[in-house]
C-alpha cells in the first residue's frame, strides 16, 4: 500500500474514445483546429473522451467512411460535404450547383435551416456538430476561357462521389469527368482532364492551384462541410461530455470557417497570381449566362435530389436575403 501512494494514481483510460475520420490532409490549417478540437475536448472531459482522427483519405473516401461509421469501426467525419448531401436533402438543396453564391448566402441559409439539417441527419443515426462553409466552387484551368460554350468543351474533374454536383453539371452540358479525389492530380498530368471544379483551400491543399495556369472566378456553386459523430458513440458518453463535445466541436467549426474566409480572401487576392496563375475575368453575360442555365437545368430533373417544396422554399429565403443584403 505504501508502495502504490508513493508512485501516485495512475492515468485513467478514457471512457470513450471518438474515431473520426478526413479527406483533409494533415499539416493543413484544418487539421491544425481538428487536433485543437481533439485537445479541448479531452482537457475538458477530464480525459474521459479522447478524440482520435485519421486524416488524409486514410480510412476511405466518404462513402467508405460512412460505411465504416455504420460498421461501428469509426464513430464520426468532418466530411467535405458529399457525406452531409447524402443525409440530408436539404444539405443537398442547398449545395446544389447555382444554388448558393457567396459564403454570406450560405452562412444565412444553414443558420435558418439548421434544425432541419439535424433532424434530416438524426434519421440516418448521426449527431451534428457543425457545418462550416469552405468556399465558392470556383475553375482551375490548363488553358483559358472566355465564354460559356468555350467552358462546356473543356474536361472538368469532379469528385466521382459528388452525384449531385455531377448529375447537374452533366444537365448543364459541361463535360465532366469523375474521379477519385486522389486521382485528380495524376489524371490532369496525363491529360485526361484539363480542369479541377474545386473551392480555393482545397486546390491549395492538394496542390492543384501548381498545375493549372488560369482560374475563372465564376461560382459554380458553394461548399459546405459538417462535422457529425454517430448517435451509438454519443450514447457512450455522460450528458455533461456530450454537451462538452457540442461546444468544443461548435466553436472549431467556427476557427474553420473563418479560415476558410480568410485563405479564400489571401489565395484569390494575389497569392494564387503570385504562383504565377492568371485571374480570368467573368463577365456580366457569361455569369448570367451560367446561372440562368443552371437554373433550367435544375428544373429539368425534377425532384431528382430534393422535393419540390423543399426547393421552393430555399429559392424563397434566398430571394429574402438577397433583397435585403443587395451586392
Amino acid at each position: 500500500m505504501l508502495a502504490l501512494a508513493i508512485a501516485g494514481p495512475s492515468r485513467a483510460e478514457p471512457v470513450t474514445v471518438l474515431r473520426l475520420a478526413t479527406q483533409a490532409p494533415d499539416g493543413t490549417g484544418w487539421a491544425r483546429e481538428f487536433r485543437a478540437f481533439a485537445r479541448e475536448v479531452e482537457i475538458a472531459t477530464h480525459g474521459n473522451v479522447t478524440v482520435k482522427w485519421y486524416f488524409g483519405g486514410i480510412a476511405g473516401d466518404e462513402v467508405e467512411v460512412e460505411a465504416r461509421m455504420q460498421r461501428g469501426q469509426l464513430d464520426g467525419t468532418a466530411s467535405g460535404g458529399v457525406l452531409c448531401q447524402r443525409s440530408s436533402p436539404t444539405m443537398r438543396v442547398i449545395g446544389l450547383q447555382g444554388m448558393v453564391q457567396t459564403r454570406e448566402e450560405a452562412r444565412h441559409l444553414h443558420g435558418r435551416l439548421r434544425n432541419e439539417i439535424a433532424a434530416e441527419i438524426a434519421q440516418r443515426g448521426l449527431v451534428l456538430l457543425g457545418t462550416p462553409g469552405l468556399g465558392p466552387q470556383l475553375l482551375f484551368l490548363r488553358n483559358a476561357v472566355h465564354t460559356l460554350d468555350e467552358l462546356r468543351q473543356v474536361k472538368l474533374w469532379r469528385w466521382d462521389i459528388e452525384e449531385a454536383a455531377i448529375s447537374v453539371t452533366r444537365a448543364n452540358r459541361f463535360h465532366v469527368v469523375p474521379l477519385p479525389l486522389l486521382q485528380a492530380s495524376r489524371a490532369y498530368d496525363d491529360g485526361a482532364i484539363d480542369g479541377f471544379v474545386s473551392f480555393p483551400a482545397a486546390a491549395l491543399a492538394f496542390q492543384w492551384y501548381t498545375r493549372a495556369r488560369y482560374l475563372l472566378n465564376l461560382p459554380m456553386g458553394f461548399l459546405t462541410g459538417c462535422l457529425v459523430a454517430t448517435q451509438r458513440a454519443f450514447e457512450r458518453m455522460s450528458t455533461e461530455d456530450q454537451n462538452v463535445v457540442r461546444s468544443a466541436a461548435a466553436k472549431a467549426m467556427v476557427r474553420v470557417d473563418d479560415l476558410m474566409r480568410q485563405q479564400d480572401a489571401a489565395l484569390l487576392g494575389g497569392a494564387f497570381q503570385r504562383q504565377g496563375m492568371q485571374l480570368l475575368p467573368v463577365d456580366a453575360r457569361m455569369r448570367s449566362e451560367y446561372f440562368q442555365s443552371t437554373r433550367t437545368a435544375r428544373e429539368q430533373m425534377g425532384e431528382q435530389f430534393g422535393p419540390s417544396e423543399l426547393v421552393r422554399r430555399v429559392l424563397s429565403l434566398l430571394a429574402d436575403f438577397r433583397a435585403e443584403h443587395p451586392q
